[in-house]
This record gives structure tokens, C-alpha cells and sequence, in this order.
């Protein structure tokens, strides 16, 4: 900000001063928390599944296995970016920082949860294409199934829907297995 403030006014003035004068205006810097990059189209779809199954009971429950794919990096950047705001307000939508969904060394790994528990935990190799998806589900969501003692068509199967979730292979797939 000093060198911003530099550049526009022709006036010099150093960090320090900066911080003073925004501390005494009640301006503190806070890190910005991070949120997941999403579509508005997609924000819309999520408030959408929400509220479609609002009065849904735990019984309702018992019967979806959820899953999900998560990449963590080995060697995380610092990712800490600051914004200003007054002390005591929440942060505004505009001081949220987007995070990628890969970069720098990483594993990605592929897990479920369903109404018996943890099911398997799989690390997966290179990109998740409509192929490695199903070759995944066939050992992962199906040996767990099968771990559980419960049959595929029992359940309601509840994934995001990335690409590879919603290829036809995998749409072929969930219907020759009988998952919905």
C-alpha cells in the first residue's frame, strides 16, 4: 500500500506509517480465508440439492454413501494473501482467495463414507479420466460394498459431478452395477 500510495500521490511514506494510520482508523490485515473456485451455475445446483432434501430423515440418510477425490500438495505454497477490513467484520465474497486444484508435487487419494462406516482409501495415479474413475469405483466403492456386506442397489451413491463422474463410461457403469 506505501508503494501504491507512493506512486499516485508523489509522497513517500514507509510500511510502517501505513499500518499505523489504518490500525487507527480500525482497519486490521487479516489472511484471507479460501473457498473453492465455483460457478454460479453450480452455487445455484448445490442450494438446489440441499433444499431437496431438507426434510429428509436419518433413515433417508442411511442409505447414501457419499465420496469424494482430494489432492494434497507436498509442497504447499504459502498461499497467504492479505486483505483490510474493519476490526470485528466478516469478510466480504471479494476477500476470499481461489485455490487451485493441483500444482507442485502431490497425492491425490479417493475415499468414501457411507452408513457402515470409513470405506476404502485409494491414492490415485495421474489424471482422473473417465477410465481411472472407473477403475476406481470398481475397487474402491465396490470393495467397500462388499466389505460392508451391503448390495450396490441398497444405496444411493452421492458424488460430485466432475466429468469424469459424469461420463458415459461411468454412466454405463453405475447402471450395469445397478448404483444410483
Amino acid at each position: 500500500m506505501a508503494a501504491d500510495f507512493a506512486k499516485t500521490t508523489k509522497i513517500t511514506i514507509s510500511k510502517t506509517t501505513v499500518t499505523k494510520y489504518l490500525k487507527l482508523g480500525g482497519v486490521k490485515s487479516y489472511v484471507c480465508p479460501s473457498a473453492p473456485a465455483m460457478r454460479p451455475l453450480n452455487e445455484r445446483s448445490r442450494v438446489r440439492w440441499c433444499r431437496d432434501r431438507i426434510e429428509w430423515q436419518i433413515g433417508d440418510w442411511e442409505s447414501v454413501v457419499f465420496s469424494d477425490e482430494s489432492c494434497f500438495r507436498l509442497y504447499p505454497e504459502d498461499g497467504r494473501v492479505r486483505h483490510f477490513r474493519r476490526v470485528g467484520s466478516e469478510p466480504g465474497k471479494g476477500n476470499y482467495t481461489l485455490r487451485a486444484h493441483s500444482g507442485g508435487g502431490k497425492v491425490t487419494v479417493w475415499a468414501c463414507i457411507g452408513p457402515d462406516g470409513f470405506g476404502r482409501l485409494l491414492r490415485l495415479n495421474g489424471p482422473v479420466t473417465a477410465a481411472a474413475y472407473v477403475a476406481t469405483l470398481e475397487e474402491g466403492l465396490l470393495g467397500s460394498l462388499e466389505d460392508w456386506g451391503v448390495r450396490a442397489g441398497d444405496l444411493t451413491f452421492q458424488q460430485d459431478n466432475a466429468p469424469a463422474h459424469t461420463s458415459r463410461l461411468a454412466r454405463e457403469k453405475f447402471k450395469a452395477r445397478g448404483i444410483r
